[in-house]
């Protein structure tokens, strides 16, 4: 779907540097981003509002594993080193909770096609059992903030898409997007979408979804 978050992103209109620049965030590092809220236009297209900026350090320990820590020194998230999540929004997750954005050893590239390992997502009307088909592209070079230096950061696009069904109701689509950056190695835009069927028609009005949007990289360094 080409009309996904890129549809909110500003671009910047300065000279920016290359990807070649860039190194994968560290631990130590800080990231800096946005929560948006999805909604829908009058033509079907997905818009997005602002949410608020917030700012995590990334501490990532001797297996990998990805801890991304508000001010107050809890975990937002906490991801594996090839990003399944363990931690989301501050809730632990159970192993048959757990979503695995990343194929099979943690590389991803346009043109790759897998099936998400099946587990338990949240929803309004309590937890169902997610059999998402993942699919990835070529994303756009998306302009960032690296220690204070813009520059254009190319990307893979992963599309995901399941049926989900809960007992008292019909049968909807999530989709969920992931655009990451292998040189970063970092995610730089998600959304949820849930839709009011099996199309991608209207969105739910109780739970259209949210994302988050990277805006900047801080080196441990020069964040002190």
């Amino acid at each position: 779907m080409k009309s996904t978050l890129l549809a909110a992103c500003v671009l910047i209109a300065s000279p920016c540097a290359t990807g070649s620049e860039l190194k994968p965030v560290a631990n130590g590092d800080s990231i800096t981003g946005i929560g948006v809220y999805t909604g829908q236009g009058q033509d079907g297209s997905l818009t997005y509002s602002r949410i608020g900026e917030v700012t995590y350090k990334v501490v990532i320990d001797i297996d990998g594993n990805r801890r991304y820590v508000d001010r107050g020194g809890s975990p937002y998230w906490i991801f594996d080193r090839h990003f399944t999540r363990l931690l989301f929004r501050g809730v632990d997750l159970a192993a048959d909770q757990r979503f695995a954005l990343l194929p099979p050893g943690g590389n991803v590239a346009p043109g790759m096609r897998w099936e998400v390992p099946v587990h338990q997502t949240r929803t309004l009307c309590g937890f169902a059992e997610a059999r998402y088909k993942a699919v990835a592209e070529k994303g756009p070079d998306l302009p960032l903030l690296v220690d204070g230096k813009e520059v254009k950061v190319p990307t893979v696009r992963i599309l995901y898409e399941t049926p989900l069904r809960c007992e008292g109701r019909p049968p909807w689509l999530r989709m969920e997007e992931t655009i990451f950056s292998p040189e970063l190695y970092e995610i730089v835009q998600s959304s949820t979408v849930n839709y009011d069927g099996l199309d991608r028609g209207p969105l739910q009005l109780g739970d259209p979804g949210r994302g988050w949007r990277l805006q900047s990289t801080t080196t441990g360094l020069m964040g002190k």
